[in-house]
Protein backbone atom coordinates (compact mmCIF):
# COMPACT_ATOMS: atom_id res chain seq x y z
CA UNK A 1 0.00 0.00 0.00
CA UNK A 2 1.56 3.36 -1.12
CA UNK A 3 2.93 6.14 1.14
CA UNK A 4 0.27 7.48 3.54
CA UNK A 5 -2.30 5.19 3.62
CA UNK A 6 -3.89 3.67 6.40
CA UNK A 7 -1.82 0.08 6.22
CA UNK A 8 1.53 1.15 5.17
CA UNK A 9 3.44 1.63 8.37
CA UNK A 10 2.24 -1.77 8.99
CA UNK A 11 2.48 -3.79 5.69
CA UNK A 12 6.81 -2.45 6.43
CA UNK A 13 6.16 -3.81 9.72
CA UNK A 14 4.76 -7.02 8.61
CA UNK A 15 7.09 -7.71 5.81
CA UNK A 16 10.51 -6.32 6.67
CA UNK A 17 11.10 -9.22 9.33
CA UNK A 18 10.52 -11.80 6.72
CA UNK A 19 13.92 -10.61 5.18
CA UNK A 20 12.27 -10.12 0.95
CA UNK A 21 14.69 -9.50 -1.61
CA UNK A 22 13.04 -5.91 -2.37
CA UNK A 23 10.15 -4.00 -1.17
CA UNK A 24 7.86 -2.03 -4.26
CA UNK A 25 6.12 0.84 -2.75
CA UNK A 26 3.86 2.28 -5.23
CA UNK A 27 3.83 6.09 -6.03
CA UNK A 28 6.92 7.57 -4.65
CA UNK A 29 6.78 11.16 -5.56
CA UNK A 30 10.23 12.64 -4.73
CA UNK A 31 13.63 11.74 -3.36
CA UNK A 32 12.58 13.48 0.61
CA UNK A 33 10.00 9.83 0.02
CA UNK A 34 12.61 7.22 0.20
CA UNK A 35 14.67 8.37 3.03
CA UNK A 36 11.68 7.55 5.78
CA UNK A 37 11.03 4.34 3.86
CA UNK A 38 14.30 3.03 4.08
CA UNK A 39 14.47 4.46 7.98
CA UNK A 40 11.31 2.38 8.71
CA UNK A 41 12.45 -0.88 6.46
CA UNK A 42 15.23 -0.74 9.11
CA UNK A 43 13.52 0.14 12.44
CA UNK A 44 11.26 -2.66 11.12
CA UNK A 45 14.34 -5.21 10.96
CA UNK A 46 14.79 -5.50 7.61
CA UNK A 47 18.25 -6.81 6.87
CA UNK A 48 20.60 -5.40 4.85
CA UNK A 49 20.03 -7.34 1.51
CA UNK A 50 16.41 -6.01 1.61
CA UNK A 51 16.33 -3.56 -1.09
CA UNK A 52 13.44 -0.65 -1.99
CA UNK A 53 11.68 -0.49 -5.65
CA UNK A 54 10.20 2.81 -5.91
CA UNK A 55 7.48 2.70 -8.31
CA UNK A 56 7.49 6.29 -10.55
CA UNK A 57 4.53 6.87 -11.33
CA UNK A 58 3.80 10.99 -11.95
CA UNK A 59 4.55 13.68 -14.22
CA UNK A 60 6.62 15.33 -11.33
CA UNK A 61 8.13 11.51 -9.50
CA UNK A 62 9.34 11.35 -13.42
CA UNK A 63 10.60 14.86 -13.68
CA UNK A 64 12.53 13.69 -10.53
CA UNK A 65 13.94 10.29 -11.00
CA UNK A 66 17.03 10.51 -10.92
CA UNK A 67 16.85 12.41 -6.94
CA UNK A 68 14.73 9.66 -6.49
CA UNK A 69 17.21 6.84 -7.91
CA UNK A 70 20.51 8.25 -5.61
CA UNK A 71 18.51 8.82 -2.55
CA UNK A 72 19.59 5.46 -0.99
CA UNK A 73 21.63 2.98 -1.67
CA UNK A 74 18.61 0.34 -0.88
CA UNK A 75 17.17 1.54 -3.87
CA UNK A 76 17.17 -1.11 -6.93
Amino acid sequence: NGIGTQWHDADIAAIAPAGPDAVVVPTVGSADEVHPLVAALERAGAPDHTTLWAMIETPVAILDALAIARASERLT
